[in-house]
């Protein structure tokens, strides 16, 4: 439905009461649904009920501009806007300079109780507007003032500060506080949390505005404050407190880098999780090749996330069902899970540009999406202007036409999907199947899935966490010299013997084939039946054919070897390394051993002869 005149309108905030919905904007008309005008723009009120009929409109103001951004209900039963004004007659009592932040309280029909006016000599806004427990009001919005009530400001009245203010019943202010950088910073959004404190978010800007997000307590003092965002125009325009505790926050990025991981170009709609510390938990951009902004989140009565906006893009990217010429906007909602996984996308509008920006669900779990529209086809009817030259407010209801369900990726087409990879559908779609009690645990093998039949293969061919169960299993033990005797300390437990395995593990050497249990025993200083003693039942004269001999023995330095033939021989100590090649002549030879260790020594001659002595 479109609301308004055949001047400019602009929907900015709605709310709802009871079955009704309350949107609150600015008007510049006086005629169709405008009874008046006080001058320029004024602010716009209406309430619309379940048939969407026009309970009421009103607007508000003076003779210069007033802007309406926020509406809360009061616990009367009134509305509160908060806004910003430059009028200081008609409805507005007074002005301080320039804009001032306004609130304005009406009854529960739209009929003026009271006005009030906050801020100082420069640019003043009120960006939203809630209740406080104890009938009052808080509000945050954005101050380049540096006097009357705004006494702590942060850097030169040319840069903007964050503002917090908090007021009784009736508007009398309680305190006001500053909050941000000496650089330009804004406020687009403040709610309360289950703990009874606040949440800001806006934007803090250093060389480029960066995602801030600050948690007061009911006094004003600093919680914490969170910075996001990477190295372009980054700016938070709305936060919620999930039922979970954990927060998100929409927006617009134009950044690829810092904490934003990817960009579909442009400006994206920029969505993040937050722990109640202000943690990020996680991030993803949504959008396509054009600008697409996040306006309002919040979490829907289906414990999903809904995110109304405005999109230029022309169908690409996260973008469907774009109406306009290029560059031209639509409303644009989307819906996503708890993790960022889309469930459904859309566009709304016509030929010529709309602009999404605040949303609300009704009790019947339809949405209400309001903004500004300038076309008057599509899905725009009812334009107040025949010559499309001005905006209406544009408000659509929404209402799901079905119940998406999770459907899974079905990579091996077994007919059980990836419990980490899915999308939401109405329908059966190609590649995924719904959702099964059990998932697949290797989606790119179509034999593994749950209930497969369990196979020996050291795989879980059956999803339970086990591989190989209900076989019998073998220990065997590695048999890396192929002697059949293992080594016990490299073993294996499966239904079938790997290869190069064995039962047995008495093996005392697995990398000599000649030394195993019942292996033949040689004067060589081994352990080569594996029996723990070396050489045993051997002795050097079973092996000495007399053509050597040796003196003295044991031998402290000088080795004298008498050999009765010219012949090459090799000295080898008891682990059987060799110490020493040489060769000897007939006659007496001396070998100096004064470097060798003490111990026990072989000469083996080249004709297999041994002699064994001792180095003391």
């Amino acid at each position: 439905m479109s609301y308004g005149g055949t001047e400019f309108e602009s929907g900015h905030s709605v709310i709802i009461q009871g079955n009704d919905f309350v949107l609150v904007g600015d008007s510049n008309s006086a005629d169709g649904d405008v009874d008046f005008n006080a001058g320029y723009d004024d602010i716009y009120l209406a309430k619309i009920n379940s048939s969407n009929e026009l309970l009421f409109s009103k607007t508000y103001g003076g003779s210069d501009i007033e802007h309406g951004y926020s509406i809360s209900e009061t616990f009367d039963g009134g509305l509160l806007v908060g806004g910003a004004s430059k009028s200081n007659d008609g409805d507005i009592p007074n002005n301080y300079g320039f804009n001032d932040a306004i609130l304005l309280k009406t009854d529960s029909s739209g009929n003026l109780e009271w006005i009030r006016n906050y801020g100082g000599s420069q640019e003043d806004i009120i960006s939203s507007i809630i209740t406080t427990l104890d009938s009052g009001y808080i509000f945050t919005g954005t101050s380049k003032s540096t006097d009357i009530d705004i006494t702590d400001h942060l850097g030169v009245s040319e840069n903007s500060d964050i503002i917090v203010g908090r007021t009784d019943s009736v508007g009398n202010l309680l305190w006001l506080r500053s909050y941000g950088t000496v650089f330009s910073d804004g406020a687009n959004e403040i709610i309360k949390t289950k703990d009874s404190c606040y949440l800001i978010c806006g934007y803090v800007n250093f060389f480029f505005a960066d995602y801030y997000v600050l948690k007061i307590d009911a006094a004003g003092n600093i919680l914490w404050e969170q910075i996001y965002g990477g190295t372009e125009f980054d700016q938070a325009y709305s936060i919620y407190e999930l039922t979970d505790g954990n927060l998100i926050v929409c927006g617009e990025t134009n950044s690829n880098d810092g904490d934003v991981s990817f960009s579909h170009g442009s400006t994206d709609n920029w969505v993040i999780c937050l722990d109640p510390d202000g943690i990020l938990i996680w991030q993803r951009s949504y959008g396509g090749s054009k600008a697409d902004i996040g306006f309002e989140v919040f979490e829907s009565l289906d414990n999903s996330i809904f995110i109304s906006g405005s999109t230029t893009t022309d169908n690409d990217g996260d973008i469907v069902g774009h109406h306009g010429a290029t560059l031209n906007g639509d409303f644009w909602t989307l819906k996503i899970d708890y993790f960022g996984v889309i469930k459904w996308t859309n566009c709304y509008g016509g030929i010529s540009p709309e602009w999404g920006y605040g949303s609300t669900e009704l009790i019947d779990s339809t949405y209400v999406i309001i903004g500004s529209s300038f076309s008057s086809d599509g899905d725009v009817d009812g334009h107040h202007e025949e010559v499309v030259a001005n905006t209406d407010i544009w408000a659509i209801k929404l209402k799901e036409t079905c119940i998406q369900e999770k459907y899974y990726e079905d990579l091996d087409n077994d007919l059980y999907g990836n419990q980490n990879i899915y999308i939401y559908s109405c329908f059966d779609t190609l590649g995924f199947v719904i959702a099964t009690l059990e998932f697949d645990c290797d989606d790119t093998n179509p034999a593994i899935y749950p209930d497969a039949v369990e196979s020996c293969n050291y795989i879980d061919d059956n999803c339970n966490g086990l591989f190989d169960e209900g076989f019998a299993y073998l220990h065997t033990f590695e048999d890396f010299d192929g002697d059949g005797f293992g080594n016990e300390n490299v073993d294996s437990l499966s239904c079938i013997m790997p290869a190069g395995f064995v039962l047995d593990n008495t093996d005392c050497d697995d990398s000599n084939n000649t030394i195993y249990p019942g292996g033949t025993e040689l004067l060589n200083g081994l352990d080569d039946d594996c029996d723990q003693i070396a050489d045993e039942g051997l002795a050097t004269t079973d092996i000495v054919k007399n053509t050597i001999s040796i003196f003295p023995n044991p031998v402290n330095s000088i080795l004298f070897i008498q050999s009765d033939a010219t012949q090459h021989i090799t000295i080898v100590n008891q682990l059987g390394e060799e110490i020493l090649h040489t060769d000897l002549f007939i006659g007496l030879n001396t070998i100096s051993v004064a470097d060798f260790a003490s111990g026990v020594y072989w000469v083996k001659a080249e004709n297999g002869e041994m002699v064994v002595w001792v180095k003391e």
